[in-house]
């Protein structure tokens, strides 16, 4: 259960990118100084000016003095601009109009919250003096901390502060300084912000599919909240939806499914052999499918239930594939596909799935053949033993990652 959400704050909660830039290049200009010269002495500074042991007056009056340019005149304008720059960030109308609310809904639900920040002697005023800073239970700064992501310490003492334990965590960043990778390795929940992330904008981090993407602010409070299979009633597909059980499903689930010896023999599951048993059965389902990622298949243009489906979530991010059966006088027309590519859509793009399982029995062609079309790589092989009649059964694990699953 996510009890804290910590968040990085630039590209994050605020953009450089979106307002008049003043970065190196710009300080160099004024300066008058050659850039590659100027970056090299400013960026031989980084980490002493990330971790407080140097402020950025300090470093930029030895850069002019070095180079024969310091005045206080320049001096002056040039720290002006670049905090100016700064507060711009944290302007209201150049901040993405959900980060305000998105905040606010996290405290109403009950969540935690906290920012870590790599930053410079000239941020900390604009951060401390924002209209979001009394949102957040806690804010940890580079330079005042003296330590910087991805040192995973930084990370300790947040959830020390916060205290809840890495797991409970939500680390939410656009991925720079290799910080989601940084709370992956700590145990936390990493998730990728892209609302930021635009084509043309001079950014440090692109999309990683490799991590939970949020595309938009409230997407974070909808992840802590979790999608609930109430949010998913129906899916639909070219031919097919995947939709809830109905009372009146049991005698096609009879005939094409839990009756079918062509279906079963591929299954875990135990056979039905009565229309009373069909019933009682149906009715299980219902009340299944209300708390579970579990469907029934039906035609879409004549809504004739023919199969079922259902996918699971082993741990944050990490969903299998728990059944998929179709009718004998249904295979063969692509519907196995079309089922898959609907839970692999369902798991990636609205539940937020880091990777996918996908398991068969190793004399199943047919699903051996699905796996294969879509892409996922052989995991393992396991051995089960069938509850309802006794028999070894042997299935290969197969595994695609978000990444795969978005460059097919």
């Amino acid at each position: 259960m996510i009890k804290a959400v910590i968040f990085d704050m630039f590209e994050t909660l605020v953009s450089l990118c979106k307002t008049e830039p003043y970065f190196g290049k710009d300080m160099a200009k004024d300066a008058d100084i050659p850039l590659q010269d100027f970056g090299k002495k400013w960026h031989e500074s980084e980490y002493e000016r990330f971790t407080g042991k140097v402020t950025t007056e300090v470093v930029m009056t030895d850069v002019l003095k070095t180079f024969g340019k310091y005045s206080d005149e320049l001096m002056s304008k040039i720290m002006e601009k670049r905090i100016a720059f700064k507060e711009r960030a944290f302007d209201p109308k150049n901040m993405h109009p959900d980060i305000v609310p998105m905040l606010k809904a996290l405290k109403e639900n009950g969540l935690k919250t906290a920012v870590i920040s790599n930053c410079y002697s000239e941020e900390c005023a604009p951060i401390r003096n924002s209209l979001i800073y009394p949102l957040f239970d806690e804010i940890l700064l580079s330079w005042e901390q003296g330590v910087i992501k991805p040192d995973h310490k930084i990370f300790e003492i947040a959830m020390d502060k916060l205290g809840v334990k890495a797991e409970e965590c939500l680390y939410v960043g656009d991925g720079g300084s290799d910080e989601l990778k940084a709370a992956k390795e700590v145990g936390m929940n990493p998730v990728q912000a892209t609302w930021y992330l635009q084509e043309g904008l001079n950014q440090p981090t692109g999309p990683m599919q490799e991590f939970r993407q949020a595309k938009e602010p409230m997407d974070i409070v909808k992840i802590c909240k979790g999608r609930k299979p109430s949010d998913f009633l129906r899916v639909e597909g070219e031919h097919i939806v995947l939709r809830k059980a109905k009372e009146d499903d049991y005698r096609s689930m009879l005939k094409h499914i839990w009756g079918n010896e062509k279906v079963y023999q591929w299954m875990l599951f135990k056979p039905t052999y009565t229309e009373k048993e069909a019933i009682e059965r149906c009715h299980r389902s219902i009340e299944y499918q209300k708390d579970n990622f579990a469907y029934f298949v039906a035609l879409k243009d004549t809504d004739e239930a023919i199969g079922l489906c259902a996918i699971r979530e082993l741990e944050p991010g990490h969903f299998e594939e728990s059944g998929i059966g179709v009718g004998s006088e249904f295979q063969g027309k692509g519907y196995g596909k079309e089922i898959v590519s609907l839970l692999l859509k369902l798991g990636f793009t609205e539940l937020g799935a880091i990777d996918f399982r996908y398991g068969y029995f190793q004399d199943n062609i047919r699903s051996k053949k699905i796996a294969e079309y879509f892409g996922f790589k052989y995991d393992h092989t396991e051995e089960m033993t069938r509850p309802w009649d006794g028999s070894v059964k042997i299935i290969d694990s197969c595994l695609l990652t978000r990444q795969e699953y978005m460059n097919r």
